[in-house]
């Protein structure tokens, strides 16, 4: 927005990605409230826009939290192969043992409802293949990279809101003390 602060009777005060714009009418007001009144809209789109960039990094913890639990899952399936098999070593949900079968009967439903292809098609018919349970953990782990990457672009993302919550609020505080300043030295002039 290209408005002034002290000019025109609307000002305007965007977030940081210029998406939420809150008007208010400035007015009658004097230099001191009107930077006041603009200052506080922006700590209210920064205080929004925080929350939003909290909300965001609080999803993307629960679907890195999924993949941590799918990798694990995998995981228990490596261990039902004997050491040193093969990529073409199997082991079914149809086990003698019970245990086993189990395991491997959770794990095959957890994959069928992750919504991740790899996954999803990972044991047809109920039957684990070491080769595509190695890829599997790989395909995984390449997502979990990928999600850090995004968190610590997240994490980047709120630390530069909350620098700009600081500014604006060390802004308030120093237009408040001059206003303050100059209205003393007038008032001991007089």
């Amino acid at each position: 927005m290209g408005t002034s602060i002290f000019g025109g009777t609307t000002q305007s005060a965007a977030s940081a990605n210029n998406v939420n714009v809150i008007s208010l009418d400035a007015s009658g007001l004097d230099h001191e409230s009107r930077v006041m009144a603009i200052c506080s809209s922006l700590l209210s789109l920064l205080d929004n826009r925080m929350n939003e960039q909290m909300k965001l990094m609080e999803a993307r913890n629960q679907e890195a939290d999924q993949l941590r639990g799918y990798l694990q899952q995998l995981n228990t399936v490596l261990n039902q192969f004997e050491v040193g098999s093969g990529p073409d070593a199997k082991v079914s949900t149809k086990s003698d043992n019970v245990d086993v079968a189990k395991t491997l009967t959770d794990v095959q439903g957890a994959m069928k409802s992750s919504g991740i292809s790899e996954l999803v098609k990972l044991a047809p018919e109920g039957v684990f293949r070491k080769g595509d349970v190695d890829l599997a953990i790989s395909s995984v782990t390449g997502m979990m990279d990928s999600k850090t990457q995004i968190q610590q672009k997240d994490s980047f993302t709120l630390q530069s809101l909350l620098g700009k919550r600081n500014e604006t609020y060390e802004l308030m505080s120093n237009v408040f003390k001059k206003c303050q300043d100059s209205k003393a030295v007038i008032s001991r002039n007089i």
